[in-house]
Parts: structure tokens; sequence; C-alpha cells
């Protein structure tokens, strides 16, 4: 564990007072308005069935929170599916801005050197709203989920980021999250608040709220910001105060932007046992995405979202087997060519083989007709030197004989 570090969120002055920020400290018990738990059996099975494979086949050390991103986007990204099929609908397409997702003057990180020097500047400004007591592992960097919706218009996906927010036919923020491998609301949920705030700020005609939540995957806690109707001048601070919601500080004259809070119930949530808070989660999830939408609706939605990704994948698919089709047929070409070259090698090896072996045996002909040869010669001499040896004995004999006559005459 590091030695403790103090981060500083600011908020420009008189955007929330402390009265909002004491608001915290009561809970309402009960779900945003207009939101029902009775989804529609196929939501939730595709969603737990999506969620415990990121459980189960995911390391999770413990230390870090990498590993519940997976889990929240599995759950996130079933809830954007419904918009799959919908056709052109005129709220448009909400997308989903990527881990550490920031504006450029929003202060939620001191790490950056430049703005730990710029800090006495923007006290002169701001208002320090919350300053948090944080310890190792829970100082961390930016929100990591970001929700906004995009114009009807615009087709997807959608080459920028939260830059857009604000700017004519740009990007409306819906939902700013935070995970944390244990959740301590009073430490940690100022870092989602404040970029909830500043992108508020950044969009000034719309939306009326965005919605924050601090999740570790057990527990869920859900914070509304709400934009209080702007004023000028007492009378219209008044105007203000009657139509804003009860958490709202009544009494100042507003000056620019004014925003409340209100924080609900924690939602707990468990994927290794079934639990009817993970229902919860994902009816209060809907409403925050698709606020006008009907439960009674929902179950045609997901056939149509689910039948629209099939013919798309399957599109995808078909076309990416045809073009691999001449690639396969030029593979089984080049096959054939090298084996009918591996053929011949090989058959000119035989070849060389056979005329190896045959001048071996011819070489080996050869030598046994010569040793033939030789041994005919020899015999030949053999009987040529018999002969002689003959005749010289008939000699010798005819010799003897005429000496034996002319002595008897």
């Amino acid at each position: 564990m590091t030695e403790a570090t103090f981060t500083k969120i600011y908020v420009e002055t008189a955007t929330v007072t402390l009265s909002e920020i004491n608001a915290l400290n009561f809970v309402s018990n009960e779900l945003p308005t207009g939101i029902s738990q009775l989804l529609p059996e196929a939501l939730p099975t595709s969603t737990v069935k999506d969620h415990m494979l990121a459980f189960d086949c995911v390391l999770r050390p413990g230390t870090t929170e990498a590993s519940l991103y997976i889990q929240v986007w599995e759950i996130l990204k079933n809830l954007l599916a419904l918009q799959v099929g919908s056709g052109g609908s005129d709220e448009g397409k909400v997308c989903l801005a990527t881990a550490g997702a920031v504006l450029h003057n929003t202060l939620t990180d001191e790490s950056d050197d430049s703005e730990v020097d710029d800090e006495e500047d923007w006290a002169e400004k701001q208002t320090v709203l919350a300053e948090a007591t944080l310890t190792g592992p829970q100082v961390t960097g930016r929100s990591e989920f970001v929700l906004v919706r995009a114009p009807a218009q615009r087709p997807l996906p959608i080459w920028s980021g939260l830059e857009m927010v604000g700017h004519p036919d740009g990007l409306t923020p819906l939902l700013v999250g935070t995970v944390k491998v244990a959740v301590h609301f009073w430490d940690q949920i100022w870092q989602p608040l404040s970029l909830a705030l500043e992108l508020l700020k950044k969009s000034p005609a719309q939306p009326r709220s965005v919605w924050v939540f601090l999740t570790d995957m057990r527990t869920w806690d859900f914070v509304r910001v709400d934009r209080l109707p702007c004023s000028g001048g007492v009378g219209g601070a008044a105007a203000s105060a009657a139509a804003a919601p009860a958490t709202e500080s009544t009494g100042a004259t507003a000056a620019g932007p004014r925003f409340a809070l209100k924080r609900f119930k924690s939602v707990r949530t468990y994927i290794d046992q079934a639990n009817s808070g993970y229902l919860q989660l994902l009816a209060v999830l809907h409403h925050i995405i698709y606020p006008g939408e009907q439960h009674a609706d929902l179950q045609d939605r997901i056939v149509r979202s689910s039948a629209a990704l099939e013919s798309r994948a399957k599109s995808w698919v078909n076309k990416a087997q045809e073009l691999q089709r001449p690639a396969e047929m030029l593979n089984m070409l080049k096959a054939r060519v090298e084996a009918a070259k591996a053929e011949a090698e090989a058959a000119e090896a035989r070849a060389e083989a056979a005329k190896a072996e045959a001048a071996k045996a011819e070489a080996e002909a050869a030598k046994a007709e010569a040793e033939a040869a030789k041994a005919r010669a020899e015999a030949a001499n053999a009987r040529a030197a018999k002969a002689e040896a003959e005749l010289a004995a008939m000699k010798a004999q005819g010799g003897r004989a005429g000496a034996r006559t002319s002595i008897e005459n």
C-alpha cells in the first residue's frame, strides 16, 4: 500500500453547492420513475450467459479492475444490441466511449505534472467539490465507461470521441461509469461525478440528466445528475427553485448552469448465484439507455435484433467464403504442381538408381566374364603344357626304340 494520496475534484463555483453534496447522504429507496423489473426472459438469459463466460474464463487477480471491465461490457453490449434491426430511430444510436475517456479540461487526475502546476490558477476560479483520501489500488485514472447518444443520421461506427459532446449534430452524454475492485462510495464517486458534470456543461441544450454508476460488480451505486432550469436574476432563481428537485439548494441567485444530485439505493448483484438484484440492474440500465421504451415491446426488439445480427454475420461469412474459394483453388493447383514436381524428381531419382544398378551389374558381369576367360586361358595353357609334355615323352620314347633297333641290327 502506498502513502495516502489526496485527490481534489474541482467544479465551477455555484455549479453544485454543499446542499447537493449533502443530498448524496440521503438515498432514495425507490427505483427511478417508470422502471419495471419485469423483463422478458430472453434479455437476462443472453446477458447472464455472456457474463458467466467472462466471469469464468478471465483471470481475476483481485488487485486490478481490468477483468471487471470485460464483465461490465458483457452487460452493456446485450443492452446496446437491442438497437440493431430497430430501423432508423429518431433518437439515434447509443455508443460506448472506451476506457480512459476524458475531456480536455476535466481535472479528475493529478498524474499529469502540468495539471498539478496549474492547480493554484484553477483554485482561483474553482471550488473544491470534495477531497477524498485514496490509498493504494483505489488511486486510478479516468472513468472507464461513458455512454453517449449519436444523432440518427450519423452512420456507425463513429470515428471520434467525447470531444464531439456539445457540438451541433454531436454526441449527447447519457451515463458515466467507474469500476473499482471494491466500492467505497465517498472516496470514489467524485471521479465519475466530475466527468458527468463536465459533459453536462459541454452540452447546454441537452440532456436534462446524466447518470453515474460506481460498481465493483457486487454493489452498483447510481447517482442522477439533473440540470436545473436556467435563470437570470432573483425572480428567475425563485422559479428555478420551484421547478427543481428536492435536492436543489435554494436561496442563491443562479449565475450559470446549476445541477442537482440524487442518489438511489444500491443494487446488489452476484453472477455466481441467482439473485433478483441482477434483474433490477438490467431494468435500471435499460431505462437509462432507452428511457422511452416500454418493456411490452422489448421481446419483439430482442427477436429483431437477434435476426438482424444473425443475417449480418451470415452475409459477412458468405462473402468471406466466396473470397476464399479462388484462393483455395489456387492453393490446390499449387499443391498439384508441387506433387507433380515431387513425382518427377522421384522418377528421376529412380532412373539414376536403376542406371547405377545396371552399370554395377554390367561391371560385375564383365568381371565374371574376364575371370572365366582367364580361367579358360589357364586351362588351355595347362592342356598345352600337358600336350607338350606328352609330345616330349613320345619323342623320348621313339628315340630309345630306334636305338634298340640299331643295336639289334
